[in-house]
């Protein structure tokens, strides 16, 4: 499974929104192009309900679960079609993110992959971390 979001707000609060604590350690940022257009399981607004499943999926705080059920969407194509991943609003500040299964790959190219702890970050870390309450380890 591959994990993204339109931005890097969307990444670090998606990473680091239940610790609230950011250890930026060896993680990586990466940005991507599609080289093709994904299909994908939307279950923002009415599309959770469309799926049958409610918004609040999401955010439940046992990621087991939504995690089931993504698998079980990957599994039953019959249900849904052959989606490549799922567009979900995160469970920490609703914004778009992203959770692509491995038949996603050929779609997804890397274009810029920097160390989260790159000085070029620094700053929006910064602005980022404290917009959302965030508390960043010294690195």
């Amino acid at each position: 499974m591959y994990y993204a979001a339109h931005d890097l707000k969307g990444c670090i609060v998606e990473v680091f929104g239940d610790a609230g604590l950011m250890s930026v350690g060896t993680l990586r940022v990466a940005k991507v192009r599609l080289r093709r257009r994904l299909r994908l399981l939307d279950l923002r607004g009415d599309g959770a309900l469309k799926c049958g499943s409610v918004a609040a999926l999401a955010a439940v705080p046992d990621r087991s679960l939504s995690q089931q059920w993504a698998r079980w969407s990957y599994e039953h194509p019959k249900e849904f079609g052959k989606v490549d991943g799922i567009s979900y609003p995160n469970a920490h500040n609703q914004e778009v993110a992203y959770a692509l299964f491995e038949r996603a790959e050929d779609a997804v190219e890397v274009t810029a992959d920097l160390p989260l702890a790159d000085p070029l970050l620094r700053s929006q870390i910064r602005v980022i971390a404290e917009h959302c309450n965030l508390v960043v380890e010294p690195y």
